[in-house]
């Protein structure tokens, strides 16, 4: 696992569950020491788009992020369109449901110069996707 440091590691996953018509979101915040800072695992209702339910995800990461001391961060998914979109969204004009969660998040992003956004493959995002899958068992949520 890679740590730069200084920075907070987060990682983000989302998941539909059809047949009990929800979704599920997931995220870890681990420190440059790889000590765990706080993670959370969220029903959402209805059946989203897998791309939309990332995009949840990694909104509620953001909003975490805009905490006093997390200014600093590196944020992992296995959404290569998510990541993508918020590398190249200002050339996209996305009105969708997905457009208008990544361009809050990029408006965001805008203030936070230090944020990073990476892709990464499944296997190294495991952690996120159990949470994500756990949500089905939730009433809510828990942080």
């Amino acid at each position: 696992m890679f740590f730069k440091q200084g920075f907070y590691k987060t990682n983000f996953d989302g998941t539909i569950f059809q047949q009990l018509n929800i979704s599920g979101i997931g995220f870890v915040v681990r420190d440059w020491n790889g000590k765990f800072v706080a993670g959370l695992s969220k029903k959402i209702a209805g059946v989203l788009d897998p791309d939309v339910v990332e995009a949840y995800a990694i909104k509620a990461v953001v909003n975490l992020l805009q905490q006093p001391n997390l200014h600093h961060a590196v944020m992992e998914a296995d959404s290569q369109t998510v990541i993508n979109l918020m590398h190249d969204f200002e050339s996209l004009l996305d009105h969708s449901r997905i457009g208008v969660l990544i361009g809050d998040v990029v408006t965001t992003w805008n203030s936070y110069p230090n944020w990073e956004f990476t892709w990464i493959p499944r296997i190294r995002d495991m952690a996120t996707h159990c949470l994500a899958t756990q949500a089905s068992n939730l009433s809510d949520c828990c942080l």
